[in-house]
Formats: C-alpha cells, structure tokens, sequence
C-alpha cells in the first residue's frame, strides 16, 4: 500500500484533475483484469461522477459499490468474458439479467454495461436486447 500511495495513487489524481477541468463527466474504471481483484476503498476519493468496477471479480455487487463509493453513479454488472453471460446467454437470459440489475440496483445513478471491455465478438443484437430492456424497465 506504500508503493500505491507514493506512485499510484498521485498520478491517478493528476490525470483525474486534468480530466475533470477538460469535462466535469468522467468515469473510473477500476480494471480487474486477469482476476486480479483490488482495494476499491482506495478510490474513494478519487475525482469521477461514474465508476465501474469488476463486479465478478471484486464480488462487490453494484449496490456495494454505491455505498463505497458514497452514492456516486455505477456502470456494470455483466461480467465481461466469452464464457459468460454477456456472450452466451440466450435473449430470454439476457433481459432476465438485465431486468435483475437493475432492480437490484435501481434506476438512478445506474448506467447498465459491462465490467470492463466485452469479448469482439459480441453482436449489436444482444446489446440492443439488453438497452431495449434497460430503457422498457423504467416506463
């Protein structure tokens, strides 16, 4: 952690501090890439409106996370690999899915997506499934 606090975390800040003075709308992401899980406490008091963190691998669901995060906007929830849902479910999974996330996280300061980057693969199709529920669930 002294090795994060001395390196990291002030380069983090600056480029956060020159994002934040070019748009006042920017996301963290907290990448959990390869499995490798995380302290999400030490962003807390990084300077975003949004973060997204690997759910699955963090196991720090989005409601969690708002609460670390002191109520700021989340964006994830579908873990992001070729072998799960995202990618292999079929529609009826997919909405399914959708519709569990966001009524276990609720339809304010949620921005429905991936944990991180999705597989090249992936169709616009499911993707559409998947923002025609997001947008349905709050008529």
């Amino acid at each position: 952690m002294e090795q994060w606090d001395e390196y990291v975390r002030p380069s983090d800040l600056e480029v956060l501090s020159t994002a934040k003075s070019i748009k006042d709308n920017n996301i963290l992401h907290i990448c959990g890439f390869n499995n490798k899980r995380n302290n999400l406490k030490s962003y807390r008091e990084y300077l975003f409106k949004a973060v997204n963190w690997a759910t699955h691998v963090e196991n720090v669901s989005l409601p969690q996370g708002r609460k670390i995060f002191g109520g700021r906007a989340v964006l994830g929830g579908f873990s992001n690999t070729a072998k799960d849902t995202l990618f292999q479910a079929d529609r009826e999974e997919l909405i399914l899915e959708t519709q569990r996330l966001i009524s276990e996280t609720g339809t304010e300061g949620y921005l429905v997506g991936a944990d991180c980057s999705i597989p090249f693969e992936t169709t616009d199709q499911r993707l559409r499934w998947i923002n025609r529920t997001a947008y349905a669930y709050n008529k």
